[in-house]
């Protein structure tokens, strides 16, 4: 510093106003150190006063601080505060200090030639090498502080690395990790080159990745050696589900599952809750429940009851989800809660146009399979998950309003289930000592804020650490009891699936309550889930097969709706044309052809409503009356409750017996003879 200081006085000044350029800079202290020195050296010269308002007042002229700092090091000055504390090896290359990640490189020539330090980021840690379960797809994790000292971690995807316009520096920029905009590219060469011990398997969807490690998206529960997570990689929240906790399970069981006893439906969607992780132990599909009725009447209430047991019952930022999305936010929400329940608020929030496609795409378990720029096909999205959702109206009636049908195999994956127990309560049963339906439905909703979360963990701390050869007789056991108690006599196949999930949540909550995660009583889940089965069975009109159901419904309503338009009324002076038949009033079951009353007989035009006889042709009931329909099983099902009337028996191609369902009959226009199928309309519910 002496002989840096024999420049005299002016030197001195340039000096301060050269390091003055660094204020207001990371490097402020530093150089302010540096000046300090030289001004030290000075003696008198350079008096602590002078130095300190040259110091505030100095602005910075040509002079390149690093040629100062260069010269100050060439001569053996050390910064007493450790100005560079990161050259701690005399060659270049990339380190990691407490400071950051640093970069040395040389700069100048011969005898001016220097190692300089760059600080390329922020300090983080290498955690681990990353691969998915079939040691493909390799990675690193990493984690760091952001600058509010929060926690962060980040999966790099070693395929990124070596993409030109890679986005990594800019995900990392946006989770909080400083880097210097013009070091991204040693930031990647060091990911690139840096390895670690650990190695970590990398889970695509939360869920079970075996029979003792369950996948959440901030941990991995079981008793497993191996280190496996979920494979966030910087995910936004919204493509998540929000698991979260607050309280504990004594301060759950006693704020929100004590109120759900015996409260039908607020014991369903707890049992809905439970029951998700236990579709892959059983082999069970998933599929969709739906709390249906009037709107202010406790549907949402159960739903945030349902939500507690994973995370908060709000619906801004809570467990609950909303419908109002497009069909890949479906996909990607259903990803997220693989093994996990979806509890999605108001089906008519969605697009009516997407509504089939987003019940089809739920139930199925899989996205949309899609393509790639490089015309290869990317992996398709697929989850298991159990769906409770709430909606104002039937399913099927969404469907029609968008000018589409229900399938029966639809509506044994969309269930819906009657909420309302009783105009006055609404969803709810027993309002446990509350003044009014809605204060207790209010105390709920408060209530599933405060608490929540630890159900969910605990339930799964308990199956992670059970054995599968313990865990499948207990629950088949439970399955056993509720089919035997709840499933009606000659119930169809479709039924049995329906009753299968019925059944399936039936067993998650005994077992959930055998196990102390609910504080129910034995029993208390079964007969919760089995009285909304009772309900849905009793909407449902039928233990049979719905192919037929939906047929008569479809015919009902053709007939109600067309038939003064499209029916010729025999009977009646009518010049209507004949579109789909004719509609013959007051005959007797076995009418013929030859009952037909004379048009000229009767001079009103008012159709009674005695009863009749449609009369309708081949092509009419197959193309426009039971369009879309299955046809057999409907007019199977006509025939059984004696709606359809007339019917022979004859022979098939084989010789086999075989019902004609439409007769030939000779036409009462034209005399010729034509296929009928003749409904009693007494029998119909028009």
């Amino acid at each position: 510093m002496v002989e840096i200081s024999k420049g005299g006085r002016t030197d001195w000044q340039k000096v301060l106003a050269a390091l003055g350029s660094l204020k207001e800079t990371p490097y402020e202290d530093d150089a302010y150190q540096l000046a300090r020195a030289w001004s030290i050296a000075g003696e008198a010269a350079f008096d602590e006063h002078t130095f300190e308002h040259t110091w505030d007042t100095s602005r910075a002229d040509l002079t390149s601080y690093k040629a100062i700092f260069a010269k100050a090091d060439r001569l053996g000055w050390v910064n007493p505060q450790k100005i560079r504390p990161y050259i701690e090896l005399e060659k270049v290359g990339l380190y990691m200090t407490d400071e950051g990640l640093m970069l040395n490189k040389e700069e100048g020539t011969g005898k001016n030639k220097v190692i300089v330090a760059k600080r390329v980021a922020a300090p983080f840690s290498i955690v681990g090498l990353t691969r998915d379960a079939y040691s493909d797809n390799w990675g690193k994790l990493i984690t760091f502080n952001d600058r509010d000292t929060i926690q962060k971690q980040f999966i790099v995807p070693d395929e990124q690395l070596h993409k030109q316009g890679t986005d990594i520096p800019q995900r990392l920029a946006n989770l909080g990790l400083w880097i210097n905009i013009s070091q991204s590219r040693a930031l990647l060469d060091y990911l690139n080159v840096t390895a670690a011990k650990e190695r970590i398997t990398l889970a695509d969807t939360t869920g079970w990745f075996n029979a003792h490690a369950f996948v959440l998206p901030d941990r991995t529960i079981g008793p497993t050696d191996d280190k496996i997570m979920y494979r966030l990689s910087g995910r936004k929240k919204t493509e998540s589900s929000q698991l979260s906790q607050l309280g504990t399970l004594d301060e759950w069981q006693k704020h929100i599952a004590a109120k759900c006893v015996n409260n039908s439906r607020l014991v369903f969607a707890v049992c809905v809750a439970l029951s998700a992780p236990l579709l892959e132990v059983l082999g069970v599909d998933g599929g969709v429940f739906s709390l249906k009725g009037p709107s202010s009447k406790g549907k949402s209430t159960a739903q945030h009851t349902a939500a507690s047991v994973w995370g908060s019952g709000s619906t801004n930022g809570g467990y609950v989800r909303s419908c109002n999305t497009s069909l890949v936010g479906i996909e990607v929400l259903a990803t997220a809660h693989n093994d996990l329940p979806l509890i999605l608020d108001e089906l008519k929030a969605a697009n009516p146009k997407l509504m089939g496609q987003i019940a089809f795409m739920l139930t199925l378990g899989q996205g949309k399979v899609r393509g790639t720029k490089d015309v290869t096909l990317r992996d398709t999205l697929q989850w298991r998950t159990l769906v409770l959702a709430s909606s104002e109206d039937a399913f099927e009636n969404y469907l029609k309003a968008a000018g589409e049908t229900i399938a029966a195999g639809q509506q044994a994956r969309f269930v819906d289930i009657p909420a309302i127990v009783n105009s006055e309560l609404g969803v709810f049963d027993d309002i446990h000592t509350m003044p009014s339906a809605k204060a207790f439905a209010d105390s709920l909703n408060a209530l599933s804020t405060q608490y929540y979360g630890s159900a969910g963990l605990y339930w799964l701390e308990k199956l992670t650490h059970i054995e599968r050869s313990e865990l499948l007789p207990k629950l088949d056991a439970y399955l056993t009891q509720f089919k035997t108690s709840y499933r009606p006599d000659n119930a169809s196949s479709q039924l049995d699936r329906v009753l299968e999930r019925f059944a399936l949540c039936a067993a998650a909550g005994e077992y959930a309550t055998e196990l102390g995660v609910t504080g129910w009583s034995n029993g208390e889940a079964i007969n919760g889930v089995g009285e909304c089965f009772n309900s849905y069975v009793e909407e449902r009109g039928t233990v049979g097969d719905l192919e037929s159901v939906n047929g008569i419904r479809q015919l009902c309503a053709y007939l109600s709706t067309h038939r003064e338009a499209r029916f010729r009324q025999i009977g009646i002076n009518s010049s209507l044309a004949t579109f789909d038949g004719y509609y013959v009033r007051n005959q007797t079951p076995d009418a013929s052809i030859g009952d037909f009353v004379d048009e000229t007989t009767n001079s009103t035009n008012e159709i009674t409503d005695a009863g009749g006889v449609y009369w309708i042709t081949a092509d009419a009931m197959r193309d426009r009356v039971l369009a879309n329909c299955n046809m057999e099983m409907t007019l199977a099902e006509l025939h059984k409750t004696g709606a359809l009337i007339g019917v022979k028996t004859g022979t098939d191609k084989s010789g086999e017996p075989k019902l004609e369902y439409n007769p030939r009959a000779r036409d009462p226009i034209d005399g010729r003879q034509k296929r009928y199928y003749r409904i009693d309309e007494t029998k119909l519910d028009l």
